[in-house]
């Protein structure tokens, strides 16, 4: 539930500061601030897909998984920001300091997601058992 809602707030807040940020420039055609937006919207369409390609890759050990997907949103960020010059080379360690915590905090949502479907489905099996149980103590009066 809380992870539901953090996806449609940053849903909607992302679409909000595109609104914001594109629909203007085409009435005063002042682009400058636009640009960034735009950049950031291409990377993390590309890193999103790049996550999606290796999620299809069978990695069966969850940590290593984690790992890979953050090497490569890491790549893909550091390869956009090299283009479009968004650190220098003495500062590129704040690539690291952005998208580390944020892919950490993501993960851990999905490991908090993933915790309360299984307890989900443990009571619904359970909740089935009993159900069966009674039932065939019903017959068998």
């Amino acid at each position: 539930m809380v992870k539901t809602f953090i996806k449609q707030w940053i849903l909607v807040f992302g679409f909000v500061v595109i609104a914001a940020f594109t629909i203007p420039p085409i009435f005063n055609g002042y682009w400058d601030g636009t640009w960034l937006i735009l950049h950031l919207l291409i990377t993390t369409l590309t890193a999103c897909l790049f996550v999606f390609l290796l999620g299809r890759l069978s990695i069966e050990i969850p940590l290593l998984r984690h790992f890979v997907n953050m090497c490569a949103v890491l790549a893909v960020v550091l390869a956009y920001g090299w283009v479009f010059a968004w650190y220098t080379p003495t500062g590129v360690w704040i690539i690291f300091l952005m998208v580390i915590p944020v892919y950490v905090a993501i993960a851990l949502l999905d490991a908090v997601k993933i915790r309360q479907d299984i307890k989900s489905i443990n009571a619904q099996i359970q909740h089935r058992k009993l159900k069966r149980q009674m039932e065939k103590e019903n017959i068998s009066q």
